[in-house]
């Protein structure tokens, strides 16, 4: 996992600042199977996360992340949620 990125691009609703590098390019639309922890994840031992989506054909993408930028993802989603669309409750 050493020299994962994780960009955190928040796109508001008119799409003016969608990921310019994936212009033009085949993105496949999966389905959010799960979200792992893996208590000593890092090569230092720390948090990490892992992500399952499964993909049309049935196959699986698995990607990983440090908590904390997991977490700062998080916490940028719910910062947008609450500018774009207000607050919400979550079931």
């Amino acid at each position: 996992m050493e020299g994962t990125v994780l960009k955190i691009r928040i796109i508001p609703p008119e799409g003016s600042n969608e990921f310019e590098e994936l212009r033009g390019k085949k993105v496949t639309d999966g389905r959010m199977h799960g979200v792992a922890v893996y208590p000593k994840g890092t090569q230092q031992g720390g948090v990490s996360v892992g992500i399952f989506i499964e993909m049309p054909d049935g196959s699986f993408v698995h990607t990983e992340t440090t908590s904390g930028l997991f977490e700062m993802a998080a916490l940028a989603v719910k910062g947008a949620v609450e500018k774009y669309v207000g607050n919400v409750e979550v079931n």
